[in-house]
């Protein structure tokens, strides 16, 4: 039979390099890590617009509180939504071609 000589073992029967278990254990420990850490970073990028955007209003004069108040309340359902989105492009990413989520600076492997 065959194999295709890129075709790697499953991730249960790789020996972790970080430590003991298998590397599925390791991977999905340390990416659900990953994600808790990025998911609030999205948010957050939502977050700091509508506060800017709200005290930019309320500086400019009283009458636009309630729209500033509205704003902040409107980004609340968007910033849990981009925080969702980007758990899945990097549970994506992790699965797909994890060298992108890789440092710039850390050297590979050579094959």
């Amino acid at each position: 039979m065959l194999v295709h000589k890129t075709r790697r073992r499953p991730l249960a029967t790789r020996p972790c390099p970080l430590g003991k278990g298998s590397c599925a254990e390791a991977t999905t420990v340390i990416g659900q890590a990953r994600a808790a850490v990025r998911s609030p970073a999205a948010a957050l990028a939502i977050l700091l617009s509508a506060l800017f955007t709200a005290f930019a209003l309320i500086f400019t004069g009283e009458e636009f509180t309630v729209i500033a108040k509205l704003i902040l309340i409107g980004h609340l359902p968007v910033m849990g939504i981009e925080a969702l989105i980007t758990v899945f492009i990097v549970s994506l990413f992790r699965k797909v071609k994890p060298e992108i989520l890789q440092p710039p600076y850390k050297k590979r492997k050579s094959e």
